[in-house]
């Protein structure tokens, strides 16, 4: 009983000291902006057709402070001992640590890393969203809008963004896109990346916050490529992407509900 309490005590304390760290990190690592002494990387003829509008990336700061508050809810004493919280606490705590690893590699290098890192990133979060929205009890308003709305909007932009980051990282390290052109490979990463949400769309039954963050990445990426209506292959791409996502999860919105997913807390 002693050594379970011990292990709960780590795991809220390295939730709550790794969710600071994504909160501290960037202003310390990027006081001059996202590419103001970065670590340096090969220059790329071809851009990155995948990278979303600058506007999109602000996204962050509603993950980092959304992150906060779960940390600081599943710290509290009487959710020591939380069911919910004990399986979700270590996924949690290894994404929020491979979080605050992204930003020192890409800060300091190798940028190549940053790919490996983002993706394991949406696998423990991913793990941990849809553990979440299968607890089989239901979850208190407090849980609801301190986790499990966090962990959509989290995993929703990594499901993008994990893609994006590849595109524009690799290529510098000597990756042939496969032989593809840039936008052919600009191409292929959207399709993936709705290939994965719409994984993550069904098993989170089309969760509203998780939907909206992937729709929000991808019409990011048809603002840069020219805006609506779609002009050329990627942004028609990201436009049919995200139409067939929102439809995936309004289908399983009018199928059977799950008993209530909110109780008082």
């Amino acid at each position: 009983m002693a050594a379970t309490t011990v292990r709960d005590g780590i795991r809220q304390a390295l939730n709550l000291g790794l969710a600071a760290g994504q909160l501290v990190l960037p202003p310390l690592l990027f006081a001059r902006g996202f590419d103001a002494g970065t670590a340096v990387v090969p220059t790329v003829a071809d851009p990155n057709t995948v990278t979303p509008a600058g506007y999109a990336f602000a996204v962050w700061g509603v993950i980092y402070i959304g992150s906060a508050a779960h940390a600081v809810v599943q710290a509290l004493p009487s959710q020591r001992r939380s069911g919910l919280f004990r399986a979700i606490g270590w996924w949690t705590a290894a994404g929020y640590l491979l979080c605050c690893l992204w930003l020192v590699v890409a800060r300091i290098g190798p940028v190549w890393a940053t790919v490996p890192v983002i993706l394991a990133m949406l696998v423990t979060l991913g793990h941990a969203l849809v553990v979440v929205r299968r607890w089989p009890e239901a979850l208190s308003r407090t849980q609801r809008l301190c986790v499990a709305v966090p962990l959509g909007i989290y995993v929703g932009w990594l499901s993008a963004a994990t893609f994006v980051n590849a595109a524009d990282v690799l290529p510098a390290f000597g990756f042939d896109r496969f032989g593809l052109s840039a936008e052919q490979y600009g191409l292929a990463s959207i399709i993936a990346a709705a290939a994965v949400a719409l994984v993550f769309t069904v098993r989170t039954r089309g969760f509203l916050p998780y939907v909206a963050t992937v729709v929000w990445a991808l019409i990011a990426i048809v603002v840069a490529n020219g805006g609506l209506p779609p002009t050329g292959p990627i942004s028609l791409a990201a436009t049919v992407a995200s139409a067939l996502i929102i439809t995936v999860s309004i289908v399983l919105g009018r199928g059977p509900r799950p008993r209530s997913s909110a109780r008082a807390d």
